[in-house]
């Protein structure tokens, strides 16, 4: 069962085709705020064993102290594939991957790229760190990066739908618009700006996503992918 914000779609598109696909009961919940959304996961829980079953609540994202251990895991493989790696770049949602990283690598490592997942990053990441055992970070060292946010989560800004671009059409990767085209824009900036070097053994964490592409129309003059008459690569 998944309770998701918002009102039921005309069409399923994106994650909710895989949702249904997968036989999910989908839960609607209107327009809500995080804590409504909450206190609704709790009431069909409670439906859940008031009709003899055994819930397992998975929080927003699938993050807690015991998901980012994952991440953790990760690292060690991260640096037995790259010693000496200078920086890591990933997306920061719910918060657990970011977690984990900076667990297993440090926090001058590790730098989030805030998607504006949820309304208070920083103290998201705390809470997920202070539960993760023999973890010890200075909050102060934490590197969180709120610059590629733009209209809100919901929203495609103009340099994730570039940052797709880029990667599909030079690499060959592809990109979500919401977390991965996100992330990669704050390295492009962070490289432009001067401080990642082009030298830094810097690693892009691609956590997938792909799936949310479909629902982005190409006609929407926001978040249009088709080509243009010239661009940084040229004309295509």
């Amino acid at each position: 069962m998944l309770v998701l914000q918002g009102q039921e779609p005309e069409v399923p598109a994106g994650n909710v085709v895989l949702d249904l696909l997968a036989g999910a009961r989908l839960v609607w919940t209107g327009p809500a705020t995080a804590e409504q959304t909450h206190r609704e996961v709790e009431r069909q829980a409670e439906k859940v064993r008031q009709d003899g079953g055994i819930p397992h609540v998975i929080p927003h994202g699938g993050s807690n102290s015991y998901a980012a251990q994952a991440y953790v895991d990760c690292s060690g493989e991260l640096l037995a594939q790259l010693p000496g790696l200078d920086h890591v770049i990933v997306a920061f949602g719910s918060g657990a991957t970011m977690a984990g990283l900076v667990a297993g690598l440090g926090a001058e490592r590790v730098i989030g790229i805030d998607t504006g997942a949820v309304a208070d990053p920083c103290a998201r990441l705390n809470e997920l760190l202070d539960g993760m055992r023999d973890v010890r970070v200075r909050h102060s060292d934490l590197q969180l990066d709120d610059s590629q946010v733009g209209a809100g989560y919901a929203a495609v800004t103009p340099a994730a739908r570039e940052a797709m671009r880029l990667a599909a059409r030079t690499e060959g990767i592809f990109l979500d618009p919401t977390y991965t085209a996100r992330a990669l824009a704050g390295l492009i900036a962070r490289v432009a700006g001067g401080r990642i070097g082009r030298k830094d053994r810097t690693v892009f964490m691609h956590t997938g996503g792909l799936p949310d592409c479909s629902v982005i129309r190409t006609s929407a003059p926001d978040c249009s992918l088709r080509p243009r008459a010239a661009g940084p690569l040229g004309r295509w």
